[in-house]
């Protein structure tokens, strides 16, 4: 998908940073990334706005390890749903700020805050980014359609443009920055919304978990039964920082709940080790969990599709494999 057209690029790139429990979410590491590819592209000044509820000293050693400058909205108590936020606050900020992009994540949240965005500042929106890149002096940003089996190269007509960048698509590398950056804290008054946030309910599982993991082991529906779920959970006990993610058939069938699906319809992760047991690999869930860093697929099919992306594929029967994979692993120091 090709939408032609001129863009004019100024010198502002803008973060909306991604926050949960008062910290801030890998995710937003990742935003970090990708506007600095674009700054690369453009030569643009960076800048982060944090709009949900932060420790200070999280913004604080955000700032200096990045070296960005960054905005901290300290909102009151009792403060309006984030739409009626965006309209109250961001937009004025961002109208002060003439930003050329506007980066989110590919959430919940982080749509909510692009399309609220977009609509406020009459600006384009383009969702699900997995890359960027300049030709003849144009960004395009490429996006995955219809479950990852096509991707869109979209040229953009106009600035502001908002994208929302799908987690696992741009790799952060910690380092601490030459110079540090600068925290502005901005307190604001809500005025009386029609809508107030009550807060959020944490669900029975730990879903989170799955995006600060280093390694998942991923069961499918190769692994037989619920009743096999026991091994999955034991090699996954065998690697710090560890999570149990699923297929989503795995789900469905209720192996897991869904708060542990991996997928287009459920979390995209990007580990360091992503290990799929029994998994064939469907288009939906690859687009979930392509961005890790090592994937090591053990399945019966040398066919299935999984085995065309691992690094390492295992061809045999996962329930005698993995138990002997466990006793070994448990053996070294």
């Amino acid at each position: 998908m090709n939408i032609h057209g001129e863009i004019v690029l100024n010198k502002s790139i803008i973060i909306i940073a991604e926050t949960f429990d008062g910290r801030l979410s890998p995710s937003t590491f990742e935003l970090v990334e990708c506007a600095k590819a674009i700054e690369s592209m453009i030569a643009a000044a960076i800048h982060v706005i944090i709009t949900d509820r932060c420790h200070p000293w999280v913004a604080e050693e955000f700032a200096l390890e990045t070296g960005l400058e960054v905005k901290l909205m300290e909102p009151p108590q009792q403060s309006s749903d984030c739409t009626e936020m965006i309209k109250q606050v961001l937009s004025p900020i961002l109208s002060e700020l003439s930003p050329q992009i506007i980066c989110t994540s590919h959430s919940s949240r982080g749509l909510e805050i692009a399309g609220s965005l977009s609509v406020h500042l009459g600006a384009c929106c383009v969702a699900g980014v997995e890359a960027v890149r300049m030709e003849q002096g144009r960004l395009i940003f490429s996006r995955p359609l219809f479950g990852a089996r096509l991707v869109a190269h979209e040229y953009l007509k106009k600035t502001p443009t908002v994208v929302t960048i799908q987690p696992g698509s741009f790799s952060y590398a910690r380092s601490q920055a030459v110079s540090p950056g600068h925290v502005e804290y901005i307190h604001f008054s809500g005025g009386p919304g029609r809508l107030r946030s009550s807060g959020i309910i944490a669900p029975s599982s730990d879903s989170t978990a799955l995006s600060h993991a280093r390694v998942v082991v991923a069961a499918g529906k190769g692994i037989g039964g619920k009743e096999n779920m026991g091994m999955i959970e034991e090699l996954a006990g065998c690697f710090p920082g560890s999570a149990v993610a699923g297929s989503r058939i795995a789900c469905d069938l209720g192996w897991l709940d869904h708060g542990k699906q991996v997928g287009v319809t459920g979390a995209t992760v990007s580990p360091l080790l992503y290990i799929a047991c029994g998994i064939s690999g469907s288009s939906q869930h690859m687009a979930g969990m392509k961005g890790s860093s090592h994937i090591v697929a053990i399945n019966k099919d040398p066919n299935a599709p999984i085995c065309q992306i691992a690094d390492v594929c295992v061809i045999d029967d996962l329930c005698a494999f993995i138990p002997v994979l466990t006793d070994r692993l448990k053996c070294l120091p």
